[in-house]
């Protein structure tokens, strides 16, 4: 189970954001905080972070975020759109993302990210939207 909601039934190990190394710092409903090891398994051939990785980075802080604001399990959340700006080019060290709610409405969350590499530069930028929907496979209890 995932320390961090506990009704949700995958560790954070076996997602994407656990195959690509990502360490949370923090997570509330407004604002999640994680960093990405630059390690051979996020990087280009030519050795830098591919900024799918960070983009991928990005959108998990948002559905996470968004995940603890929902009532879960009657509601799930999922990626709906994302827009990234990739600023600078990262070889070693880490990168670490801050997303923080613009938008908290009914069926649609957004989220501004900013990423950092370890000398504190930003490195990237984008806005997520997050979709949350009745989880139709979730049968509500009988009051």
């Amino acid at each position: 189970m995932d320390p961090l909601n506990p009704a949700v039934s995958l560790v954070l190990d076996r997602t994407l954001e656990g195959t690509l190394g990502i360490e949370l710092i923090e997570v509330t409903e407004d604002r999640v905080v994680a960093r990405l090891p630059v390690t051979d398994r996020v990087r280009q051939p030519y050795g830098a972070v591919h900024g799918g990785a960070i983009l991928a980075m990005a959108e998990g802080l948002a559905s996470m975020g968004t995940l603890r604001g929902i009532a879960y399990p009657a509601e799930v959340c999922f990626g709906q759109e994302i827009n990234g700006s990739l600023l600078r080019t990262v070889f070693d060290g880490h990168v670490e993302a801050t997303a923080t709610i613009l938008h908290r409405g009914r069926t649609t969350w957004v989220w501004d990210v900013r990423a950092l590499d370890s000398e504190g530069r930003l490195v990237a930028v984008a806005r997520c939207s997050i979709a949350v929907r009745p989880n139709r496979q979730h049968a509500p209890d009988p009051a």
